[in-house]
């Protein structure tokens, strides 16, 4: 494994409200690469969803991460530990979609710290 120093940042607490539609979770900054140190999630759903997280927007969205499945009412915590060491590139967004959603307090809500490479 390659030591490089990274910048860690966090990006905003996100909700999902469309089902299977990619929403922007962490816009990698220009001329950088990004890495996911952690996802926070939360199902606020009355029935478990499938969150999978990968980049490019609409119709152009690939999944980067295994599926992660929340359970409905519970607040899941995935570490580095357990993620692919996948680098996002510069020009490629984070993004989240989920297999069901709707407006809080029924949505789900996606938070992801990163450490960002120049």
């Amino acid at each position: 494994m390659e030591d490089r120093l990274g910048i860690a940042k966090v990006g905003d607490r996100t909700s999902i409200i469309a089902a299977a539609t990619p929403t922007l979770l962490y816009p990698v900054t220009p001329g950088r690469t990004a890495k996911i140190k952690k996802i926070i999630a939360y199902n606020g759903q009355a029935a478990d969803v499938v969150l999978e997280i990968g980049d490019g927007a609409a119709a152009a969205f690939v999944r980067r991460c295994p599926r992660i499945r929340l359970i409905t009412g519970f607040h899941t915590t995935i570490p580095v530990d357990e993620l692919p060491e996948h680098e996002f590139a510069p020009a490629n967004d984070i993004y989240g979609q989920a297999s069901a959603a709707g407006a809080a307090p029924l949505d789900v809500e996606v938070k992801v710290e990163v450490e960002e490479y120049e």
